[in-house]
């Protein structure tokens, strides 16, 4: 059973590295700002649209066909697990839908979907830590990463620059405009630290939740 956590691990960082690969191919081609652009502002253009889209597909067929959804093998109650199970289930769809349409294709879905997606996450995070069997210390790293987490939520609450929906909004049509406003205004600077924090907070609260025992009975 090693293959299942080290391909579990290996494509954990593989679908946290495609926003970097993306963020800087973005940068360099003027696509978005050089430091520091959302994670949807870096891939709004092609290549890295179809880089993005296509490395959000393969972790998720990985995820979802190969290593499996992982919530049955860390809670032992059949109800709770399922419950995760299906939580999990939402995270993956709602994240290659946002990955497979950029923000300026339809607007107001992507934001929609990020709070969907972000809603999921928390929810089965605060599932895997109620009811998963762990250590003592790795239940301390879970409620820590999911504080962490809640934090950076709130962050980005708190920072969205919400003038800007007026202004994509009047700008319909017009390409140029939205692609500047959701690339290159730097009013979503603030926002972006909070938004990748919470990034990678998700991941690394995944990599705590590896593989590395049979399925509980």
């Amino acid at each position: 059973m090693l293959w299942r956590p080290t391909i579990y691990l290996t494509n954990l960082c593989f679908v946290a590295i495609v926003p970097l690969i993306c963020t800087y191919i973005s940068s360099q081609s003027g696509h978005s700002n050089a430091y520091l652009s959302t994670i949807s502002a870096n891939y709004l253009l092609y290549p890295e649209r179809l880089i993005f889209a296509v490395g959000v597909a393969v972790f998720t067929l990985i995820y979802g066909f190969i290593t499996r959804p992982i919530s049955q093998n860390i809670i032992k109650d059949k109800q709770h697990a399922l419950f995760a199970k299906q939580a999990e289930i939402i995270i993956l769809a709602v994240f290659f839908t946002i990955a497979a349409i950029p923000a300026h294709l339809i607007l107001g879905l992507h934001a929609t979907l990020a709070g969907i997606l972000a809603g999921s996450c928390l929810l089965w995070m605060n599932t895997i830590i109620e009811h998963g069997q762990c250590s003592q210390w790795t239940r301390y790293c879970r409620t820590s990463i999911y504080f962490l987490a809640c934090t950076m939520a709130f962050g980005m609450i708190v920072t969205f620059p919400h003038r800007i929906i007026f202004e994509l909004s009047a700008a319909r049509g017009n390409i140029e405009k939205l692609l500047y406003l959701l690339g290159l205004d730097k009013r979503w600077f603030i926002f972006a630290h909070f938004e990748w924090a919470f990034f990678y907070s998700i991941i690394f609260f995944f990599m705590t939740c590896t593989p590395l025992s049979k399925r509980i009975k």
